[in-house]
């Protein structure tokens, strides 16, 4: 039995299926240029590339380099270890979705929400920091990468000009 009393009655049970689609079908209709306002599949494809060219790719070369032939395994794990738990969380929300209708519009904190559904409210706020602290990390991360990337391009560009020549400001 769940926290907040959605389980079915025991019996078969129907497989899920998706009603809130991740990518919608054609259409111009809404802000994002899909039905219903959502995404085109042209755009989701640009956002999912533009993603998986994040940091997380920038790193690889240097993991794999540290780790040397042990970690091309790691990596083919912990990537079926992300698939496993996507699926497992998409079917999550598609159960929750079946069993509340009020679901099925956009939601901005899918996670948040299963977690309130299945371990109660305190769960609720633990997951939804955790997501705040790594968009937070991540944000911090991207704000230093730009940092290194400005500096060597003025560098290149300007060889005199150090950090102390721009960061100094005379009264």
């Amino acid at each position: 039995m769940s926290k907040n009393g959605l389980e079915e009655p025991s019996g078969s049970q129907p497989t899920p299926k998706e009603t809130t689609p991740l990518i919608t079908k054609g259409g111009e209709n809404g802000n994002g240029g899909g039905k219903n306002g959502g995404l085109s599949v042209g755009q989701t494809s640009m956002l999912i590339a533009g993603e998986m060219a994040g940091s997380g790719v920038l790193a690889l070369p240097r993991a794999l380099v540290r780790t040397g032939w042990i970690g091309v395994p790691i990596i083919i794990l912990m990537c079926l270890v992300a698939a496993f738990s996507g699926k497992r969380l998409g079917d999550c929300w598609t159960i929750l979705e079946e069993r509340n209708p009020q679901l099925r519009s956009r939601k901005r904190n899918p996670y948040a929400i299963i977690a309130d559904q299945t371990l109660g409210k305190t769960w609720s706020v633990v997951v939804s920091m955790a997501i705040i602290v790594t968009l937070f990390g991540a944000s911090v991360v991207y704000l230093l990468m730009a940092a290194q990337i400005i500096e060597q391009l003025l560098l290149t560009l300007i060889p005199t000009l150090t950090i102390c020549t721009w960061s100094w400001s005379e009264p």
